[in-house]
């Protein structure tokens, strides 16, 4: 009896996913229809405008085609960040092209941003400190790609299918609302292509938690 309590509590533990309790907000996009990408884990809602619609064939169900669209996030949404200081966004993306400051995610003022211009290179802003981004593994067009990027305060990473790609200099957060797949800090540039499974975690994951939601869409 006593082996088969113990087996049993090592098969809970071995598919318990990684800092549960720091998810914040987990926006499936398997909405299927509408306007409105539904966020499972924090009640932040987002808003589809533009040509951005719910489309089938996701890394985890369904997912959203941008092309000149954009889903607008609440405040709340960076305002909850660890005060500023440590997050995790994890998502899968499908660019279909690449050029001319692509837009994955922004914010007013650079306060958490993401550009892939060219498959090794793009820009990044944390907390307003903006700079270039050096991407090694590069990004592709057409397949399915898992994108991190991860902050404790000091230091922050972008990952390519778990692998670490870059090193970028953070800054602390201020609360702006959050639009994926346009540029609201200057610019007016759009991202191309399909995402899905957008995740943000109040803490740094590790790469060992990084690795399993590579290896987990949707947090299977």
């Amino acid at each position: 009896h006593g082996r088969c309590t113990g087996l049993l509590l090592l098969a809970l533990a071995a598919i318990v996913r990684p800092a549960d309790g720091a998810l914040i907000s987990h926006w499936r996009l398997d909405d299927g229809a509408g306007t409105v990408a539904a966020d499972d884990a924090g009640g932040h809602d987002g808003v589809l405008s533009g040509t951005a619609t719910f489309v089938p064939g996701g890394m985890a169900g369904g997912a959203v085609s941008f092309n000149q669209g954009r889903i607008d996030l609440p405040a709340a949404v960076v305002q909850a960040l660890d005060a500023g200081k440590a997050f995790t966004v994890s998502m899968w993306i499908s660019p279909v092209s690449f050029g001319g400051y692509r837009t994955v995610f922004d914010t007013v003022g650079r306060q958490l941003a993401l550009w892939i211009d060219t498959p090794g290179g793009g820009w990044y802003g944390i907390g307003g400190t903006s700079n270039q981004a050096l991407y090694d593994p590069a990004w592709t067009t057409g397949e399915w790609q898992h994108l991190v990027m991860t902050s404790d305060g000091t230091t922050a990473h972008t990952y390519r299918n778990g692998v670490s790609n870059s090193d970028l200099t953070p800054g602390g957060l201020a609360a702006a609302e959050w639009v994926l797949g346009y540029n609201v800090s200057g610019g007016g540039n759009y991202y191309y292509g399909l995402m899905d499974d957008v995740q943000v975690y109040d803490t740094a994951l590790p790469p060992a938690d990084i690795a399993f939601l590579y290896e987990h869409p949707g947090r299977t």
